[in-house]
């Protein structure tokens, strides 16, 4: 079976719990099995560890040991009970990249990777997509007070909003990450979580992508170059396949890892087909197949801000932004301190997945 990870994650008051109760209908309506992994965090305060300035690191490192734990009795889980169907999805209360929001230093959240023999790629593709909400500290502060449902939450708005930063932040470099403001009504909110734990399901994943050339020389760059960033090179293949893009890509993280990747666009709208981790011997066997059209070298600098994520590509003769969004009627907000040469073009796209079974079949045998 096809088991699927989802991270729930966000700044406090971000609607989390009413998050997973829809998609917990919504997954059984389908007949879909689904297993919950609770915050952990929250577990051990409830039960007497609670995280002090001087205690942080031993918490956090007692929150990764446990929270690798249960995602491996959730994977053993499933496997073992649900043998007879396709896909299985297990939701977890936050994942392990949660962790750095309440440490002094990434380096610390570092360390603790090193303990649990995890490389910061790895780590990041232990799930398959992270749904970042946003908290009201955050969007709506005027809003924002005490859950009630968790006692276990002990932060005020400003502090919350802060939290709500780094999470978002810690999470950036995920390639499936999509971050959900609740500026929007609850109905509206639920709707764009649904309709993202549906292209889960089908293996496809569409975003709207306004991209930008930046004016480097009229531009403040130096805040975005102190940022971690993931090195990229990227092989597009020589396969023409109703207007498909075919590329492998080695990403580099403190680890390594290679991505096939298969998609289109049109006019800010990317629908993604294939975008999966694959092995040395699968690059190597794709490479001897099929001629190389070019190779792309980049840093990728990915955050989050206004609610949006954002992603800057330092090439060695341009730099440009891409600015993910939910919805082609959100916002466009671009940081201040970056000046735009011009917006790239794209076509405009029809969402509805076409039939790509000869084209996923060529490339996975």
């Amino acid at each position: 079976m096809r088991i699927l990870n989802l991270v729930l994650t966000g700044g406090p008051y971000a609607g989390k719990t009413t998050a997973l109760e829809n998609i917990k209908k919504y997954l059984k309506e389908r007949n879909i099995p689904c297993v919950t992994v609770p915050e952990t965090a929250t577990e051990l305060i409830r039960n007497g560890i609670i995280p002090t300035k001087d205690n942080a690191f031993k918490f956090q490192a007692l929150v990764m040991k446990r929270q690798l734990e249960k995602e491996k009795d959730a994977t053993l889980y499933m496997a073992e009970n649900y043998q007879d169907s396709e896909i299985g999805v297990i939701i977890y209360d936050r994942g392990i990249f949660d962790n750095i929001a309440y440490l002094s230093s990434r380096d610390e959240f570092l360390e603790l990777l090193r303990r649990n023999h995890l490389s910061e790629i790895e780590a990041l593709d232990r799930y398959d997509m992270v749904l970042d909400l946003q908290s009201l500290a955050t969007c709506k502060p005027e809003e924002y007070n005490r859950n009630e449902n968790n006692d276990a939450r002990m932060e005020g708005v400003m502090l919350a909003k802060e939290l709500d930063e780094k999470t978002s932040n810690a999470w950036a470099a995920h390639r499936n990450l999509k971050v959900i403001s609740s500026k929007v009504s609850l109905d509206e909110e639920t709707e764009i979580i649904l309709s993202y734990v549906e292209e889960l399901i089908r293996d496809v994943s569409s975003t709207y992508i306004s991209r930008y050339e930046i004016d480097t020389a009229s531009s403040n760059l130096k805040r975005y170059l102190e940022k971690d960033y993931v090195m990229i090179t990227e092989r597009y293949l020589d396969i023409d396949y109703d207007d498909y893009k075919i590329k492998v890509s080695r990403r580099y993280k403190n680890g390594k890892n290679y991505i096939l990747e298969v998609f289109k666009e049109y006019n800010g709208k990317k629908i993604t087909i294939i975008d999966e981790e694959i092995s040395d011997y699968k690059i190597t066997s794709l490479l001897s197949r099929f001629n190389t059209r070019n190779i792309v070298e980049k840093k990728e600098i990915s955050f989050v801000e206004n609610g949006l994520l954002y992603r800057l590509y330092i090439y060695d003769d341009r730099v440009l932004l891409e600015v993910y969004r939910n919805t082609k009627e959100d916002e466009i907000i671009l940081p201040n301190d970056l000046v735009i040469k011009e917006e790239e073009y794209t076509d405009d796209f029809d969402k509805k997945r076409k039939d790509q079974k000869k084209l996923i079949k060529l490339l996975k045998d």
